[in-house]
């Protein structure tokens, strides 16, 4: 017998895209000159297992869209969008990209460890290794 599903209340639909220069979000093109700061929540995934309270199992599995994206435009704009995650892993394979923001003083240090899920010492050192090598 499989746990119910989360229940998923919106609408889902288009894509982000990040590139070295901007991001697109659905239709909608940001150029990264004119975007502030990005802040990525990236914690769920699908298949995470679900807790209640923090501390007791459910017997559900998350479907992975408790994520979001903020750009911050300046002058109080704010975009945001959600989207779906399938592993915790997934923005390793925008490393690139991810320091590319980082050295247009887009993401902080900290908030790349964050999105990368570096939780070691080694592979942080790693990272800031990349980081002054690509200068």
């Amino acid at each position: 017998c499989k746990a119910p599903k989360e229940e998923l209340n919106g609408i889902f639909d288009g894509k982000i895209t990040f590139t070295k220069d901007s991001i697109l979000i659905g239709n909608e093109t940001y150029a990264l000159e004119n975007i502030q700061q990005i802040t990525i929540h990236n914690n769920d995934y699908v298949g995470k297992k679900l807790y209640e309270q923090h501390e007791f199992e459910t017997k559900g599995n998350s479907q992975g869209v408790d994520n979001q994206v903020i750009l911050d435009l300046g002058s109080r704009e704010f975009v945001e969008a959600d989207f779906k995650q399938f592993s915790l892993t997934e923005f390793l394979k925008m490393k690139k990209i991810l320091i590319s923001y980082h050295k247009a003083e887009k993401l902080s240090f900290d908030d790349l460890v964050y999105i990368l899920k570096l939780e070691y010492d080694i592979d942080k050192n790693e990272l800031r290794k990349q980081i002054n090598k690509r200068s």
